[in-house]
């Protein structure tokens, strides 16, 4: 039942439209947290028919433009990730809306994410114009928040209640709106999670945390009349927004050890809610990803053998995948075509329609988060874990369709594995080092790693940014870095079996005063 719990809490959101005044941003600003600013109506009743695209998951795409917040702030790109532009310093950033004018996001204002007063509203939204201009805090929240539109001059978002206990904080969200002229804030709806958005209409999973078919019953709330409905009278574990269209997916527990999946389909201009497809199936299964034409689901028996299907929502017809191992999951769309990852072996699958084929490893142990522009973006993200989230992505070019049967498969017997670095290398005899590397990955004749340096005492520590490099000759590794105290330079490390050999050096230094450098022998731990 873990898949079944990790795509409950899955949410992909469209909706509306504002925004801000045109004022430029100071271009020296602190990289942190903005002063907080009282409400202004200044251009923030300007709104146009585009709805905004929101999600929880750090990245969005609008008309052609990826936005992504992470650990750096917020950015933008347009050629798949080649190159981007930043539009806001303020870190971490997480939860993203926009319409492709205004651009809403959270950020945690603590030093320590997991700090005991995480429930004090040490939390913000705030707010950007596209081009970087007019940055401003809207409000103080008490968690990472999901802002998710604004209509009539009024901001809808996800949080909890400052009273609330911190114990299961999954079950305390609330549908709240802000008010952007007068400040007035109301909670709308308890217990609103995974929410998204058509129109006018607010979409929500009610929690009730019972174990029955109405754990998490669909909700609509209309942000023009006030009123609130239910959508379906059956759970739903997946929701996603298509043509203007709400899918989404439902799990029943049957007995004898026996499910049933089924798939429907609101319209929220008719208020109607149509189901599409109904299976029954053995002890286990799930919907892993879907669009408007086609939905993909595992089944899984008592012997815990998976079988792989996919459903044409339209004809019903039904075909089984049947190139697939045991264990597959982060299916992902890229137009018609399903990517799979064998969570065994780490594999990548691609299935076109009409048979899976291994492919290069793609998804490594990281989250693809969207597929935008020829490209997958992946995060390592977690609950509220936004200090360490990281945003990059990976070229198509990699497994373009056309010449996807021609990717090599397997590592060939000449391919050099380097999985021997990987683990903390430091001085002999320190224990704790004043410098060192640690090894997180090799991919290929790629090394992603990140180098410490210590004081004697301790009393200043820093550490690069995590640095992916190539190796050439099958052990030299040239790397440029920039530190926690914001030195920039370059290094060299050779790899010598037990041994490597570090060599880091940086212009900055003799302005800062400390940072990363080194020209020693270090040892695995």
């Amino acid at each position: 039942m873990q898949k079944v719990l990790s795509l409950l809490l899955v949410a992909t959101c469209l909706t509306f439209a504002v925004g801000c005044s045109n004022s430029k941003v100071d271009e020296n600003k602190e990289s942190t947290t903005a002063s907080t600013i009282e409400p202004t109506t200044e251009n923030v009743a300007e709104s146009s028919d585009a709805d905004y695209v929101n999600s929880n998951n750090s990245i969005v795409e609008y008309d052609g433009t990826v936005y992504c917040a992470d650990k750096t702030g917020v950015w933008k790109t347009t050629d798949g990730g080649e190159s981007k532009k930043h539009i806001s310093d303020v870190n971490p950033a997480k939860n993203i809306a926009t319409n492709g004018k205004t651009v809403f996001f959270s950020t945690f204002n603590g030093e320590d994410d997991n700090s005991e007063n995480l429930y004090e509203k040490n939390c913000s939204i705030y707010c950007v114009n596209a081009d970087g201009t007019d940055e401003h805090k809207v409000l103080d929240t008490v968690a990472l928040a999901q802002p998710i539109c604004v209509k009539d001059n009024i901001l809808y978002y996800n949080d909890i209640k400052d009273d609330e206990s911190k114990e299961y904080p999954a079950a305390m969200q609330y549908l709240k709106s802000y008010d952007l002229s007068t400040g007035n804030q109301k909670v709308l709806a308890e217990n609103a999670a995974t929410v998204t958005s058509i129109g006018s209409k607010i979409i929500y999973r009610k929690l009730t945390f019972s174990i029955d078919d109405k754990s998490a019953i669909l909700h609509s709330y209309d942000t023009q009349t006030g009123k609130t409905e239910d959508v379906s009278d059956a759970s739903a574990a997946d929701m996603k927004v298509i043509d203007g269209k709400l899918y989404f997916s439902n799990l029943t527990l049957l007995e004898g050890n026996k499910s049933k999946i089924t798939m429907y389909c609101y319209n929220p201009e008719s208020e109607k809610t149509d189901k599409l497809f109904e299976k029954s199936c053995d002890m286990s299964a799930m919907i892993q990803c879907f669009n408007s034409k086609n939905a993909y689901y595992y089944n899984a028996d008592e012997s815990n053998s998976y079988k792989y299907y996919r459903v044409d929502l339209k004809t019903k017809q039904t075909k089984e995948i049947t190139d697939l191992p045991d264990m597959c999951d982060l299916a992902y769309f890229v137009d018609d075509d399903v990517y799979y990852r064998d969570t065994v072996n780490n594999d990548a699958y691609y299935f076109d329609g009409d048979k899976a084929v291994k492919i290069k490893p793609i998804f490594v142990d990281e989250v693809v988060k969207g597929y935008y522009q020829g490209a997958f973006f992946y995060t390592d993200d977690s609950y509220i874990s936004s200090i360490s989230t990281k945003v990059w992505s990976l070229s198509e070019n990699e497994v373009e369709k056309h010449t996807i049967a021609d990717v090599p498969s397997t590592k060939s017997e000449d391919t050099v594995s380097y999985d021997e670095y990987l683990g903390l290398w430091i001085k002999e005899g320190l224990y704790n080092s004043s410098v060192g590397v640690e090894f997180k990955s090799f991919n290929g004749n790629n090394a992603t790693f990140i180098v410490y340096k210590n004081s004697a005492n301790y009393s200043q520590v820093t550490q690069t940014n995590e640095i992916t490099a190539e190796i050439t000759d099958g052990k030299i590794i040239n790397f440029e870095f920039t530190d926690t105290f914001s030195n920039k330079g370059s290094g060299t490390i050779t790899l010598n079996g037990d041994t490597i050999h570090l060599f880091a050096d940086s212009e900055d230094l003799p302005k800062t005063g400390f940072g990363v450098y080194g020209d020693c022998d270090l040892h695995k731990q």
